[in-house]
């Protein structure tokens, strides 16, 4: 993430990014965690037993200030988990209610099955039903769920 901000804020004019980075790896004591850290990016979504929780905390935008930081947050991950990264496309589909946003999102992912796949057909039906009229942004999803928490990262 440093190297993404130095690239930025080494430009002759203003160049921003938004950024969501994970890593699975093996957390302490050996159990399957999720290292998560966002620069203005929408925060990944832990799905668990039906529950959608955020991860993590927003950090600043790629590019802004030479010397950002964003705080990484450590999840342990059990059996069944679905995490789902998605842009802020998702977000600003715009319908004849006003944006999707964040509170649709999650009540939409409240109790959805532990499939990745079910769960982007879920979020791409829903944002096709919404919309109203040509969207101004792209969207982009991903959602992976664990099936064995003893699996190498």
């Amino acid at each position: 993430m440093a190297a993404v901000n130095r690239a930025l804020t080494e430009q002759p004019e203003l160049a921003l990014g938004t950024l969501a980075v994970v890593r699975l790896h093996r957390g302490t004591g050996g159990d399957l965690a999720l290292a998560s850290l966002s620069a203005g990016h929408p925060l990944p979504l832990l799905i668990r037993g039906g529950a959608v929780h955020e991860l993590g905390a927003p950090g600043p935008i790629a590019g802004v200030f030479e010397d950002a930081a964003w705080p990484v947050t450590d999840t342990p991950l059990q059996q069944g988990d679905t995490i789902v990264l998605y842009t802020d496309g998702v977000l600003d589909t715009v319908g004849d209610r006003g944006r999707f946003g964040d509170e649709r999102l999650l009540a939409l992912l409240a109790g959805a099955p532990a499939d990745p796949t079910a769960v982007v057909a879920r979020i791409d039906a829903a944002l096709a039903a919404f919309q109203a009229g040509p969207q101004r942004d792209d969207t982009a999803i991903v959602a992976i769920t664990v099936d064995d928490v003893h699996a190498t990262p």
